[in-house]
């Protein structure tokens, strides 16, 4: 596959490359300023944090990277071994040892890729406490900036714990699972032998950690600095913000600006670098272990459109089976929630299917412009580009038939875009995982998706013992309660008049019962996969007004329901149970040969 390189950022080449640590590739993207001749002879590496900070922060780390890069640097921004794109899981022996190893392959490779010393570090939350753990190991003589620093391991260990407690299951013997992340238990006993204060006795070079300006700086922080360290504390606005919910992160880019002017001013006088001259990076790569046989490839679509992960199997031209796509889930890049992507496409492959997880330009790492929808999920022109991508699929790739996928917002656009697909276009079914609306404008229309989804929220109420006590012991907001209610029975009496309506012949039936009635008609294939504890399955059978019941009974229209699973499959065994299901769907659908 061709080497993408994507210059849309003012001023700013993001290079994809792979670096290999203990022979597994880790996936990762070099920064530099489009003009060779602003580099200022240093190379800046970033430690991302890990589980799903990596995803809230993710836009963030993407605009830090840029704007190091403006200002003269070399930056590398990569994916430990089990995390992002890299190959490998949470699950590898000694895993926390060889993040500390990948740390150092990746400084290495910067320095083998652009010619330049890595000679600063930043690292993010959980991030910081690797970098400062391999700081003597590296060569940070500029200087080493801790960014929202969690101190310590013990600490990071009690914030994935307060976590935990929120999740609506226990997890499973030795494994603490946190926002959708597996923490196995000899990872977090690792992890409790890190502290950032003890890891830098010994470094010689200036220290600097930028924390919240929301609330006073942290003991434990202060603590860095006792023993004589060249250390500066910077409190700075916007690191909460960054970290929230993907579709609200913001970047906090006055932050960013000053980390960039910490940096500089911290330069010792060196001489330019040496050789300047475009990257020539090879950007095809083949994962090992258990993943053996399998090949990635980073893609731009067009200059102008999406970017992604091809993901193919030992042989694919020995198949024709078609090519599964990877919508966006809400504003989470195209790894997926909890990493879902990575993890099935993988397991795809392993059956004999390709596919593409893309993110939509101004999203992840997609094209990035100034425009006023970026990182939103259902930005207007989506349609347009996953229609791009389905050509691109067909022309470039060579694989005359496509299967549309995603979850949450990806199963919106997914579905919308087929519906404009023209019958000769590549697409052969679409496979929608809880969506949650159908079109976008229910978002905010008239909030009877909503009503549906508390609909959802009470039936299982119905069987818990803890809230029908806190309903008879005045522990409820009876005023959300009763407007419900009220909202509800408007909504079902609607629909009973819908179908008196039809009956005689005097009502129409609902956009979606009628969209569902042609997207079958062209004869392409629809599947459905929902959460139990999702309202998406509801959302489903009640605006089509029965034609989906209809559907399934017929067999046009399967639907596989994950139970005990929320939105985005938090629960590890969830996420097993949607992939096995997806995967014998596939299977069983497109057999080889």
């Amino acid at each position: 596959m061709n080497k993408t390189s994507d210059t849309a950022a003012i001023g700013v080449q993001r290079t994809p490359v792979w670096i290999r640590s203990h022979e597994q590739p880790l996936a990762g993207w070099i920064h530099r300023p489009t003009d060779v001749s602003c580099l200022n002879g240093r190379g800046l590496l970033i430690c991302n944090p890990i589980g799903h900070e990596l995803i809230h922060a993710h836009q963030s780390i993407r605009e830090m990277a840029d704007k190091f890069a403006r200002a003269g640097y070399s930056v590398l921004r990569f994916d430990y071994t089990g995390t992002g794109d890299s190959d490998g899981d949470e699950f590898e022996d000694n895993i926390v040892a060889k993040w500390l190893d990948d740390i150092v392959a990746a400084s290495e490779y910067l320095r083998a890729a652009c010619g330049t010393e890595v000679r600063q570090v930043v690292g993010i939350r959980s991030g910081a406490l690797l970098a400062a753990a391999c700081a003597p190991r590296l060569s940070v003589a500029d200087g080493l900036m801790l960014w929202d620093p969690i101190p310590s391991g013990r600490r990071f260990l009690r914030e994935l714990k307060a976590n935990e407690k929120l999740a609506y299951f226990r997890c499973e013997p030795d494994l603490l699972e946190s926002v959708g992340f597996p923490y196995p238990t000899p990872m977090l006993q690792a992890l409790k032998g890190l502290d950032i204060a003890d890891s830098l006795i010994a470094v010689q070079a200036p220290v600097v950690a930028f924390v919240r300006d929301s609330a006073p700086v942290p003991a434990a922080i202060s603590k860095i600095g006792a023993d004589g360290l060249d250390f500066d504390c910077v409190q700075a606005p916007g690191l909460a913000t960054m970290l929230v919910e993907p579709h609200n992160a913001v970047i906090p880019h006055d932050a960013i600006d000053r980390a960039v002017s910490w940096a500089s001013e911290h330069l010792v006088a060196m001489p330019p670098e040496s050789e300047a001259a475009a990257l020539d990076i090879s950007n095809e790569v083949a994962l090992a272990g258990p993943n053996e046989g399998i090949v990635e490839s980073v893609v731009r679509v067009s200059e102008g459109g999406s970017t992604g992960i091809l993901c193919r199997g030992p042989n694919p031209k020995a198949t024709k089976r078609p090519i599964v796509l990877f919508g966006n889930a809400g504003s989470i890049y195209h790894i997926g929630p909890n990493r879902l992507y990575v993890t099935l496409a993988r397991r795809l492959a392993q059956e004999g299917f390709t596919s593409f997880r893309y993110d939509l330009p101004n999203m992840g790492d997609g094209l990035q412009t100034p425009h006023p929808e970026a990182n939103y999920p259902y930005p207007e022109d989506a349609v347009e580009r996953i229609t791009e991508v389905i050509e691109f699929a067909r022309s470039s790739f060579g694989y005359p038939s496509v299967i549309l996928t995603g979850v949450c917002s990806g199963a919106t656009q997914a579905f919308l875009a087929a519906m404009r697909q023209e019958p000769t276009t590549a697409l052969i079914e679409t496979a929608m995982v809880n969506p949650k609306v159908f079109y976008v404008e229910d978002i905010t229309q008239d909030g009877s998706n909503f009503v549906m989804q508390r609909a959802n929220y009470y039936s299982r109420a119905v069987g818990d013992r803890d809230r029908w006590r806190r309903l008879f012991t005045g522990q409820i907001d009876y005023r959300k309660l009763f407007d419900f209610l009220t909202r509800r029975s408007w909504q079902l009496a609607r629909k009973v008049g819908r179908r008196i309506g039809r009956v005689f012949g005097m009502a129409p039936g609902t956009r979606l019962g009628r969209d569902l009635v042609a997207y079958v008609k062209t004869g392409r294939k629809l599947s459905f996969f929902f959460s139990s504890r999702d309202p998406g399955h509801r959302v489903l059978l009640e605006s089509s007004d029965g034609v989906a019941n209809r559907l399934v009974r017929k067999g046009e229209m399967p639907i596989a329901v994950m139970e005990d699973a929320d939105h985005t499959m938090i629960a590890k065994r969830c996420r097993e149970d949607f992939m096995s299901k997806f995967t014998e769907r596939m299977t069983s659908t497109y057999p080889s040969g």
